[in-house]
């Protein structure tokens, strides 16, 4: 059986990687950080925009109108912060 290298074994690692600084591993963990929340942030909006109707279908007996209301006042706020927003950007 032939032996492992121990120098090719071992994985690389930041220390082993010529211009990577304590600064650029700082803005990747800050990076990851924010893409980890904002990823939990955004699936938690659509499990709620998927979860609402469902309760008002399932428990409440809801019919058609209900249902488009409801889905219209989820998306209202959108509307109403967006818009108004875009103006004064621009």
């Amino acid at each position: 059986m032939s032996e492992i290298d121990p120098a090719v074994a071992q994985s690389s690692t930041d220390d082993d990687q010529p211009g990577v600084t304590d600064s650029s591993r700082q803005e990747r963990r800050d990076y990851l950080k924010f893409f980890g929340a904002q990823s939990i942030s955004v699936l938690s909006d659509e499990f709620g925009k998927l979860a609402v109707p469902l309760v008002a279908v399932l428990v409440l007996s809801a019919d058609e109108g209900s249902i488009g209301l409801i889905e219209f006042a989820q998306t209202l706020p959108y509307l109403l912060v967006t818009l108004p927003a875009g103006v004064l950007v621009a």
